[in-house]
This record gives structure tokens, C-alpha cells and sequence, in this order.
């Protein structure tokens, strides 16, 4: 249930996104104090902002940068779904060999992927091009430099993520705390508090209403994105 790999910015992503949607719970039941775990998440988040604006991090920046991570992602998906129709309507003497770009022929969920996680994919999908099949692939020449083009994009847009001037996230030992806080209060608290609410209510099927990271496909990561840590 808990995703542990939540980076800085996505401590006020996620977070935003509950304290709108845990108000649509308050006065429902009193088997959870829901002021206090809303109180709770929003008093961690401002310990990661107060960590980041030492840093001359704003949230506002953080805000803008999240945009624009979210609008590059979006464009590189589309350009890999317009792909993917473009070899499922190709005629069966036409030389493709659509595994080599999509395992099985499949799509997959690229909707839930993770901006980091649709770049891969897209490194993958260009890999394909590489394949002896596909080097006389009709209309080549317009769609690798598309998926290039946007993977590039988006790339840019993930390592740029921090500030709106691109500056690196210094992994100092209180913000690392801080964070830590965070997703004690964020997975630790506030989902089994709020699970414990769905289930008396008798929405347990709801919980990913509440949490952001819920709604998205949590493949393993590393360390917070585009971070160093202090005395490394």
C-alpha cells in the first residue's frame, strides 16, 4: 500500500491532493479525528518546504515545474500510443516487428506510468528501431525523431525539476528527516486512518481517490530524483 520511494516534490503533489480530498470525509464518522490526521500531513509538508526554501526552493516553483514535468509526460505518451495504433494498422507484408517495440504486441499501461518510468519505456521502444526488421520500417524516418523529440523533452523536464531555474535538491540531513516525517504521517498514519474510515463507511474500494500515488504504477526507483546527498 505505501509507496516509500515518494521524492521531495512529490511529498507536496500527493500531499496537496489529500487535503482536498480528505475534507469530503469529515463529519461522515468519529472513529477517526480526521482535522487531526489532515493537521498531521500538513504540518510534515510545511517541514519539507521550510527544508526546501532554505535551499532558495519555493513551492510555488515546485509548482511549475510539476507542470510542466505533467504536460511533457502527457506529450511523450500520446506520441508512443499514435505509435502504437500506427504499427497495429500496418499490412502483414509490411516489414515490422512490433514485439521488438511493444513486448507481446501489447501497450501496456502507459497511463499509470510515472514520468521517469514512460522514459524508459520510450528508451525501450526506440531500441526497437534498432532491430534489422524495422530499419526499413514505413514512416521510420517520422516517428522515431517524434518519440526522440518527446522522450528528450520530458527528460529535461524530470532533471530540471526542483526549482524553476533547475537547481539540484541537496540531500541535507534535516531535509531527509523532514521527508521522512512526511511519509510517516502520509503512509504511516493517514492511510490506515483513512482506510479504517472507507471500511466503516463501506467504500473501501475508495482509497485511491484519496492518494495520488495509489493512482499511478509504482515500479522501483532509487534514491528522491535529482538529489545529492549530503557527505556523498
Amino acid at each position: 500500500m505505501a509507496d516509500e520511494h515518494i521524492d521531495y516534490l512529490e511529498v507536496f503533489e500527493y500531499g496537496d491532493h489529500f487535503l482536498v480530498e480528505i475534507d469530503k470525509l469529515d463529519g461522515l464518522t468519529n472513529i477517526v479525528n480526521i482535522a487531526a490526521v489532515k493537521a498531521d500531513v500538513a504540518s510534515a509538508m510545511t517541514a519539507v518546504a521550510t527544508e526546501l526554501e532554505k535551499q532558495g526552493i519555493k513551492r510555488s516553483g515546485v509548482r511549475s515545474d510539476r507542470k510542466d514535468v505533467t504536460e511533457k509526460t502527457a506529450a511523450l505518451r500520446k506520441n508512443i500510443d499514435k505509435f502504437y495504433h500506427y504499427t497495429s494498422s500496418l499490412d502483414d507484408d509490411e516489414p515490422c516487428d512490433v514485439d521488438a517495440f511493444f513486448p507481446g504486441g501489447n501497450l501496456g499501461a502507459i497511463a499509470s506510468l510515472k514520468p521517469a518510468d514512460l522514459s524508459q519505456r520510450a528508451g525501450d521502444i526506440l531500441r526497437g528501431f534498432a532491430v534489422e526488421t524495422n530499419k526499413n520500417l514505413p514512416d521510420a524516418a517520422k516517428w522515431k525523431p517524434r518519440i526522440e523529440t518527446a522522450k528528450a523533452e520530458l527528460d529535461a523536464a524530470i532533471s530540471g525539476k526542483g526549482s524553476s531555474t533547475g537547481q539540484t535538491i541537496q540531500g541535507t540531513a534535516a531535509l531527509v528527516a523532514a521527508r521522512q516525517a512526511f511519509l510517516t504521517a502520509y503512509n504511516g498514519v493517514a492511510k490506515r486512518a483513512i482506510q479504517a474510515v472507507l471500511i466503516k463507511l463501506g467504500r473501501k474500494d475508495e482509497m485511491r481517490l484519496f492518494f495520488k500515488d495509489l493512482q499511478v504504477n509504482e515500479s522501483s526507483k532509487g534514491a528522491p530524483v535529482n538529489t545529492t546527498t549530503e557527505g556523498t
